[in-house]
């Protein structure tokens, strides 16, 4: 997997798709997914409310119905980004294969169920997606550190059978008030949820491997 990552749009509110190619997704889905990607953290409930997330919820449908993408691994990762917890829940439970479990591991941890989180993360196994984040994090880690952005240490982040497991821990950190890194941890849950929706997307035939 080649990252083109564009360190420069590291404290920018929405990042672009830096790392998935928008050209996979309509111009319109694409464009509502950047405007509404400034999700929290954590949230326990459905996300409702707010222009940007109305027009995501549009464009995933319509996109989902184009497609026929109803049940898949893409649509639970949509809907979460579009934070609609229970339909993406539904959806990724009902997927017996490593990207329903990381998937379902991502909606637990958004939750707050920060265990079950890593219950689903041991699920998925050795998943490449955890090699991929851990690559990705290791090689923005020298451009990141004069800002003063939290970093990875103890191969935490460089190992990829430890990289999600530990990033979960931290974001449980930082919605507790135990650390000060909301705009690190999200920029790394950004780069997550795209190696991960680009490693479902090539799963069902969107991309190129």
């Amino acid at each position: 997997m080649t990252f083109s990552v564009a360190i420069c749009q590291i404290f920018e509110p929405m990042p672009h798709l830096d790392i998935l190619d928008p050209s996979i997704f309509p111009d319109s889905l694409a464009t509502s997914i950047e405007q509404a990607m400034d999700l929290p953290l954590s949230f326990d409930r459905d996300l409702t409310g707010g222009s940007e997330i109305e027009v995501l919820n549009d464009n995933v449908l319509e996109f989902v119905k184009c497609q026929n993408l109803s049940g898949t691994s893409v649509e639970a990762g949509l809907w979460l980004l579009a934070g609609k917890l229970e339909r993406s829940h539904e959806i990724s439970q009902s997927l017996h294969d490593p990207d329903g479990s990381y998937w379902h591991a991502i909606m637990h941890r958004y939750e707050g169920d920060y265990w079950n989180s890593k219950y689903w993360l041991s699920k998925a196994g050795k998943h490449p997606v955890k090699k991929s984040l851990s690559q990705i994090i290791q090689r923005s880690e020298q451009k990141l550190s004069p800002l003063g952005a939290l970093q990875p240490s103890g191969g935490q982040f460089t190992e990829p059978s430890t990289v999600a497991q530990t990033l979960v821990d931290l974001i449980e950190k930082q919605v507790s008030g135990r650390l000060h890194c909301q705009q690190q941890l999200q920029l790394w849950v950004w780069w997550e949820w795209q190696i991960l929706m680009e490693h479902c997307c090539k799963g069902l035939g969107f991309l190129k491997n």
